[in-house]
């Protein structure tokens, strides 16, 4: 009987662990991580405070102060977000350092930022 609560205890504690590594951010998307945490936008060049961030299904929200922006955005393949409109429309390039990210835009004449995760 206290091998079979023993096996039964054992096959708990697997189940758990891995339900814990699948729900890790290692194994989501970009754009699932994104969605999962809220952010801090920053110039990446001054270090300057843009805002926070929050990003839903296809809907960034950027607030700064009482001022709230919400604009369609969207991430490919290659984990390239989309910004459509507002103050940071364009396409960045996404790369993560440990976790936070570095969005590089494929327009030179943008900013480079960085989302700082909360």
């Amino acid at each position: 009987m206290k091998k079979v609560i023993g096996v039964i205890l054992a096959l708990i504690i697997l189940f758990l662990v891995g339900v814990k590594f699948i729900n890790s951010p290692h194994s989501m998307t970009t754009q699932q991580i994104l969605q999962k945490f809220d952010w801090h936008l920053q110039s990446k060049s001054d270090k300057k405070a843009l805002g926070s961030v929050r990003f839903s299904k296809n809907i960034i929200t950027i607030t700064k102060g009482d001022k709230s922006t919400k604009n369609v955005y969207s991430v490919d393949d290659n984990d390239n977000v989309k910004i459509n409109s507002g103050n940071y429309a364009g396409t960045y390039s996404i790369d993560m350092y440990s976790t936070d990210y570095s969005l590089s835009p494929k327009d030179n004449s943008k900013e480079k930022l960085e989302l700082i995760r909360n």
